[in-house]
């Protein structure tokens, strides 16, 4: 008889630690296609949760007699949760009954640094370039005096590009922020007005002044001097970029930026596409508040994980040998249902938990099943690899049914709202992770584990006294 091969179940033991690990601790500085990946683990996302206090800010309707549409509020709503979403842990309600909207967030212990938050996401545009009255600070920075007229905001922005370029030192990227034509023709309309205007003035102040003379008495004409024009680029109220301008602006794009940070660029480029808010709202009031789900997320969290230990625990007094590759083979299953939702989305909610605890208990119960039918058939005087053999195909249908149920529960999730997609990405990665672990994983790994002494039978199943 052929020797056994040792590696496969070395492989995927190693596999299943590593890949825990992971979801426990997280991975830092992954490099994918030139894009950073700070993938957090079970830990930090413990501490993003809102396990302690939280601050909430109010929004509501900066004209408290503007009559606000459903169709305006939620317009209103799914764009500032949009602006939002990058701020881990951060959760927005909307009230439609009294028009207001709710931003929850993680309070991180600094009160200043907490009120300050969201201080601009309370202007209309997202995105407006304006020309304006301003102020040259020290640093050569800008501030907005006045807002005089508005050239065109975010619904003109066709689409946004991305344009590459070089210094002797460093390598940049531009978001190139594309204009309809009505954005490109307002554009060249109001900066020729603005300028002649500006030309006007400045040669209307030059023929007040007195003419300068020369040395030889000659008169000499006072030359025009026109003021710097500029127009500027408003992100939420605050100067993004100025635009300077000495005639006519014929563009069918504007370059904003200059980014070496491509994360920051790709996020820079995703809100510019967001669009403005429906109506102006205002912060009505920001304050520290108890959690949002406080000790309920605590308590869920803490569940789950003594649940995994129990069963990792009962895996292996039930299954014994067996029952030890079959419990770190779950677990591995698990944590890659985790890792591939949180490469999507932050774990911060009861739903997303209740979820995971609902995958927990399918696996276990269907790992449980699997460990039930090998035991039958090897008391029935199977080897170990034919109890397996046996066991595996007669339980595939099951395995399958259940896998793939799971998984087309998570497809109709996606496409029922925007609340049930976290729901749906758990599931759909739940199902395959059934259909790939539990059966093929398992399966090589305990027929593999006999070419190991400590694994051959009576060990597998039972100790050596329940065998004599």
């Amino acid at each position: 008889m052929p020797k056994k091969k040792k590696y496969p179940v070395i492989i995927y033991i190693v596999l299943a630690l590593l890949v825990t690990a992971w979801a426990v601790f997280g991975a830092y500085g992954f490099l994918l296609d030139n894009y950073e990946i700070d993938l957090k683990g079970i830990r930090q996302i413990k501490a993003d949760a809102y396990l302690g206090k939280g601050i909430e800010y109010t929004f509501a309707a900066k004209d408290a007699d503007a009559d606000i549409t459903d169709e305006q509020f939620n317009l209103t709503f799914e764009r500032l949760n949009k602006r939002v979403e990058h701020i881990r842990g951060v959760e927005v309600v909307a009230n439609s009954a009294n028009k207001t909207l709710t931003v929850l967030l993680p309070a991180t212990g600094d009160s200043t640094a907490d009120l300050s938050k969201l201080n601009g996401i309370d202007v209309r545009y997202y995105l407006k370039a304006v020309i304006a009255e301003y102020t040259t600070k020290e640093d050569g920075s800008f501030v907005i005096d006045k807002e005089l007229e508005t050239i065109f905001d975010s619904d003109d922005i066709e689409s946004v590009g991305i344009s590459a370029g070089t210094t002797s030192t460093s390598y940049y990227y531009v978001l190139e922020l594309n204009l309809s034509e009505e954005a490109q023709a307002k554009l060249a309309e109001v900066t020729e007005r603005v300028y002649n205007e500006a030309k006007a003035k400045a040669e209307e102040e030059a023929a007040k002044t007195p003419e300068a003379s020369d040395d030889e008495g000659k008169k000499e004409e006072n030359k025009v001097t026109v003021p710097t024009q500029r127009y500027f680029l408003l992100i939420d109220g605050e100067v993004a970029q100025a635009y300077t301008f000495s005639g006519k602006v014929e563009s069918k794009s504007i370059g904003y930026g200059n980014f070496t940070d491509q994360n920051a660029l790709i996020a820079a480029a995703n809100f510019i596409d967001i669009g403005p808010l429906a109506y102006e709202i205002k912060r009505t009031d920001a304050v520290y508040t108890t959690p949002v789900y406080g000790n309920l997320l605590d308590v869920c969290g803490i569940a789950l994980a003594v649940v995994t230990v129990l069963a990792l625990v009962f895996f292996v007094v039930y299954g014994k040998a067996a029952g030890a590759i079959a419990g770190i083979i779950w677990l591995m299953q698990n944590s890659l249902v985790y890792i591939v939702y949180a490469a999507f989305k932050r774990i911060y909610s009861v739903e997303a938990l209740f979820a995971f605890a609902a995958v927990f208990a399918l696996s276990f119960a269907m790992t449980a099943y699997m460990l039930t039918k090998l035991k039958a058939e090897y008391k029935k005087g199977k080897t170990v690899e034919g109890a397996v053999v046996y066991s595996f195909s007669s339980m595939l249908p099951t395995v399958r049914t259940a896998g793939w149920g799971v998984a087309l529960l998570g497809i109709v999730l996606l496409f029922l709202n925007e609340l049930c997609i976290d729901l749906g990405i758990i599931f759909i990665t739940a199902g395959v992770a059934l259909l790939v672990c539990l059966i093929y994983v398992t399966k090589w790994c305990l027929i593999s584990s006999q070419a190991f002494g400590f694994m051959r039978k009576p060990g597998l199943f039972k100790s050596k006294k329940e065998a004599e």
